[in-house]
């Protein structure tokens, strides 16, 4: 009996780690995010600042624990690892991974512009790797209506962040290419996936929430071009923000996120697109652009922080359910 006990004991934390997908990483994207939007919130707020750096780091300790969990995965379960690459979404919010190292690139930056480049180099790296993964994918063979979802711009949106990042890290040129890729990908999927959400059937509920990952481009295509250009850009950022959030206002009208049932962690894909928006909106006031006003930018960071705080209580009471 002790014996057996002993070996259930030992197989929990396996089966622990094998649960934990690579897109677990979307959820580390929602936090960083947050911490950023408070930070460059200050300005506005200045109470906002008080609690960057909390969860900044909180952010940054979930991808250190993750990234361990997924190399764990990665020698002890090489095949759920490959799994995670032919579900749904898996193989998209891969990205996730990259994305948050451009974030942690950016927390760090104040405190240590060494390590913010070369955490730059290797995520833009990782995420110019991935997006060449995915649109050799898609070329390779007929891509079903029902595989196209909002999860396809996460690739593209990596290289969107990159620049806003890598402007200040002085690495001008570079955030020009990557600008280029991101900018000319996100024009290119944007038909195919707004085709599939007007006309084909409705999302799957495992997914619905990522619709909001539409507004990501446009709210980071403004932040990139004010880096890029400066204040001399602030009308063409504006149209990219006032696209993004006229789909947000559309969003907010539609029951996307449901109040019970079962919580995926694709979910946490949810927040980030708030917090692109929140920091266009941020970008554009310190320019002095005519749009958006005060009040509007205001709202947009609060929303940032109600829909990580409502997804991370989600969260939270998935894992107590799930231990009981």
């Amino acid at each position: 009996m002790d014996q057996a006990n002993s070996n259930d004991t030992k197989s929990e934390p396996k089966s622990w780690i094998v649960d934990v997908p690579i897109r677990a990483f979307a959820s580390t994207m929602g936090i960083l995010g947050l911490g950023l939007v408070l930070r460059s919130g200050a300005d506005l707020l200045p109470i906002l600042g008080l609690f960057a750096p909390a969860t900044l780091w909180a952010g940054g300790t979930l991808f250190g624990v993750l990234t361990m969990i997924q190399s764990l995965r990665f020698i002890l379960y090489p095949d759920k690892v490959r799994k995670d690459q032919t579900d749904l979404t898996g193989k998209n919010l891969s990205s996730s991974f990259s994305i948050s190292i451009l974030l942690i690139a950016e927390a760090v930056r104040p405190m240590n512009q060494g390590a913010a480049v070369a955490l730059w180099i290797i995520g833009v790296t990782i995420n110019v790797i991935l997006a060449i993964r995915a649109l050799r994918y898609w070329l390779q063979r007929p891509v079903p209506t029902d595989e196209i979802n909002p999860t396809w711009f996460l690739p593209v949106v990596g290289n969107l962040v990159a620049p806003t990042i890598g402007v200040p890290l002085g690495l001008l040129e570079l955030s020009w290419f990557i600008f280029g890729i991101g900018l000319c990908g996100w024009i290119m999927l944007l038909p195919i996936v707004m085709r599939r959400l007007l006309i084909q059937d409705r999302l799957p509920d495992v997914i619905l929430p990522t619709i909001y990952i539409a507004i990501s481009p446009p709210g980071l295509a403004a932040s990139a071009l004010l880096a890029l250009v400066g204040p001399q850009a602030a009308m063409l950022a504006i149209i990219t923000f006032s696209f993004g959030l006229f789909l947000f206002a559309v969003l907010l009208t539609l029951p996307i996120l449901p109040a019970k049932g079962p919580f995926y962690i694709s979910w946490w894909a949810y927040t980030f697109p708030v917090h692109a928006m929140s920091l266009a909106s941020l970008a554009l006031n310190k320019s002095n652009a005519i749009f958006p006003p005060q009040p509007l930018t205001l709202a947009l960071v609060g929303l940032s922080i109600l829909f990580t705080l409502r997804v991370a209580a989600m969260a939270v009471i998935a894992i107590i359910k799930g231990r009981k």
